[in-house]
């Protein structure tokens, strides 16, 4: 499968049509780039259209600070410096995660649009499966073995999930399962061990290796991507006002 693509919108086509297409693409791609689409109209409406034709969107919205479902298919991801312990509405670098991690019935996409972004930083990061594999079968074995076979609980306000961090049993695709964030409470000095082992491992290996994607989204440009079969995160930037940084995100179900 084809780690990245950027796909161009052409305004003679219908939102719908072009919903259509990347539904088409993500068959045999793990990360598109839409761009070309014009910031000036509703993009909430344009890409609600859009997105309704990739697949089932899921009411999977947070509230920031309670972490409570709101019911809301789309939730904000924005600078809000009254908010600064959610990493939603920080400006700090957003470490490598998969986005169901504690989710057991895990949509498969990520869909975020941009409305506002920052002149420099604020890029969302990717590393391709293999590429991690590759990054740890090459710099500690041992560790991929462990998190291969070792299953981890991760939790947030009411939804669970036990999983391997590497799964390798997918046509060849290995499926991710991790937020060192989510890490349920009840986990044990072994499993606790482990996780910080393999943060150090993603901030001092992965990210500082040349198997980063950095994508830096310009408003009304959006980016769809397959949570299970890659991380994602975002790199630190610079913000003083609310909003200097503002994407919209929902996931769905293909």
């Amino acid at each position: 499968m084809r780690f990245f693509e950027t796909l161009s919108y052409s305004g003679d086509i219908s939102p719908s049509s072009f919903g259509r297409t990347i539904r088409e693409k993500l068959a045999f791609t793990k990360v598109i780039h839409i761009n070309h689409v014009d910031p000036k109209k509703n993009l909430l409406q344009f890409y609600d259209r859009v997105t309704e034709e990739i697949g089932h969107c899921c009411l999977l919205g947070e509230d920031a600070e309670t972490n409570l479902r709101t019911g809301e298919k789309w939730f904000e991801v924005r600078y809000d410096p009254k908010v600064p312990k959610s990493y939603r509405h920080a400006k700090v670098a957003q470490p490598l995660h998969t986005d169901g991690s504690y989710i057991k019935n895990t949509p498969n996409l990520t869909f975020i649009f941009c409305i506002n972004q920052v002149p420099e930083g604020g890029e969302t990061i990717f590393l391709d499966s293999h590429d991690l594999i590759t990054l740890l079968e090459e710099n500690e074995p041992s560790l991929l073995n462990l998190l291969s076979t070792t299953f981890i609980k991760f939790s947030k306000v009411g939804d669970e999930k036990t999983a391997p961090v590497i799964l390798r049993e997918n046509n060849n695709e290995p499926l991710l399962n991790w937020n060192y964030f989510c890490l349920d409470p009840s986990a044990s000095p072994e499993i606790k061990k482990l996780s910080i082992r393999f943060s150090a491992f993603l901030e001092q290996v992965a990210l500082k290796s040349d198997k980063i994607l950095e994508v830096h989204l310009q408003p009304g440009d959006a980016v769809v991507f397959r949570d299970q079969l890659l991380f994602h995160g975002r790199n630190s930037f610079d913000a003083e006002k609310p909003n200097e940084r503002y994407f919209q995100k929902a996931c769905i179900k293909l």
